[in-house]
């Protein structure tokens, strides 16, 4: 008979104490782990209540296959039993550490062999350059500040393609919001938090300004002042947003853009953004360059007026006033700004 049917069969586990028993008849017989591997005897042979507990939780499991790390080893439950992985790496840390916010370190959620227990710290070392790591398992050591930006982020960073910027100058502090990052290589990140984001500038919600409290340069590019981050060039009007609404920046690939509503690029103040999809966004344009009547969608065309909005044919006007009704009717059916074609 299979070791997990005599487990269903001849014995009783109580998952909420953690607590085998043998049954005996009419009663109970409570099964108590001993020696420093707390080992239980079931059908003759000593194992692990741990991985009797695992067992009974993977029926597939077979002893002595894996490792079974556990919350408490003198009474291990269904829920605090897990199977280590061969490796404990940055990418599957968090099943077997947690980060305490308020020591700021990194914390086991279960026990170990020898003196390392559930709940203890984490060891922290310095490497050769003197920086911040962490161990997490045999020859694996982690630079901390990677660790704590992967724990809040979920990002994989490698120490050979980043480095961190520490905002008050000082690397020992690898609190989240003391971190910056700067990328090389391939290695990029694509959401930046609205909290992040407060730590990195300085903000003047009513004159629309920005300034990075890391070494960073604001230029301008195509009429609009730029900033370089995180390997992306991003619009600082995007950025004020994102602050101003307590949203996530997105550097690649952004869904909506965002309209300088009095279409000055150089306004960049809570009140002049808005965040619209493309085609919104080009429904609030100042005056092409290239117009020949003084009036948005309108050309003058063999003496006549010529009305087009977006590749829409709205036919020819012998009158200025004509036209000009018949782009305000269109325009207004058509969800386009009130300031759509004016310079301002």
């Amino acid at each position: 008979m299979r070791l997990y049917d005599i487990l269903k069969n001849d014995y009783l586990f109580n998952n909420a104490q953690g607590i085998f028993y043998r049954k005996q008849k009419d009663t109970l017989i409570q099964l108590h782990p001993t020696g420093t591997s707390k080992q239980i005897t079931i059908a003759g042979k000593k194992y692990k209540a741990c991985e009797l507990v695992y067992l009974l939780k993977v029926p597939e499991y077979q002893i002595g296959s894996g490792r079974i790390l556990a919350v408490d080893y003198v009474h291990p439950t269904l829920e605090t039993v897990i199977l280590k992985e061969p490796v404990i790496s940055i990418l599957n840390y968090k099943k077997y550490f947690y980060y305490n916010e308020q020591t700021k370190v990194f914390k086991r959620k279960y026990s170990f062999k020898g003196k390392n227990r559930a709940n203890t710290t984490l060891k922290e070392t310095r490497n050769n350059a003197g920086t911040l790591t962490v161990t997490l398992d045999t020859d694996v050591e982690i630079q901390k500040s990677t660790l704590v930006w992967h724990w809040f982020t979920d990002e994989h960073i490698t120490a050979s393609t980043s480095r961190f910027i520490y905002i008050d100058g000082n690397p020992d502090n690898t609190e989240f919001t003391n971190l910056v990052l700067n990328t090389v290589g391939s290695c990029t990140t694509n959401f930046i938090s609205p909290i992040r984001l407060r730590y990195m500038f300085d903000v003047d919600s009513v004159k629309g300004t920005l300034l990075p409290r890391y070494p960073a340069k604001i230029f301008p590019l195509d009429g609009y002042n730029i900033i370089s981050m995180f390997n992306h060039t991003v619009g600082i009007h995007r950025i004020l947003y994102a602050i101003y609404h307590n949203e996530y920046l997105v550097l690649k690939n952004p869904e909506f853009e965002i309209d300088h509503i009095d279409h000055n690029t150089q306004n960049n103040s809570y009140s002049n953004l808005r965040k619209v999809p493309k085609y919104i966004n080009c429904r609030n344009k100042s005056l092409s360059k290239h117009n020949t009547s003084g009036h948005n969608g309108i050309q003058l065309f063999n003496e006549k007026y010529r009305v087009e909005i977006a590749s829409q044919y709205l036919g020819l006007f012998t009158t200025l006033e004509e036209a000009v009704q018949a782009r305000d009717l269109y325009t207004a059916a058509n969800g386009y700004h009130s300031n759509h074609g004016l310079i301002i």
